[in-house]
């Protein structure tokens, strides 16, 4: 479908972009997943990269998110 679409290449451009412009896509993938591995992986991903751009507290919520946010 057109979201799974939209979904996949947000991943997509969010692992082929750097610091804000990548985290845009992370978030962008994170409001259109509806499975919760993809969701979980999106999550993670984004945690990692707000902990390589310095924003802990944020890193460190958003990995809590990836563990345990079942939606």
């Amino acid at each position: 479908t057109i979201a799974e679409f939209r979904r996949e290449a947000a991943l997509r451009l969010a692992e082929t972009s750097d610091g804000a412009e990548a985290d845009k896509y992370f978030q962008r993938a994170i409001q259109l997943c509806a499975a919760s591995d993809l969701c979980s992986y999106a999550h993670f991903k984004r945690a990692w990269l707000l902990r390589n751009m310095n924003r802990l507290p944020e890193a460190v919520e958003e990995m809590n998110l990836a563990l345990y946010d079942s939606k």
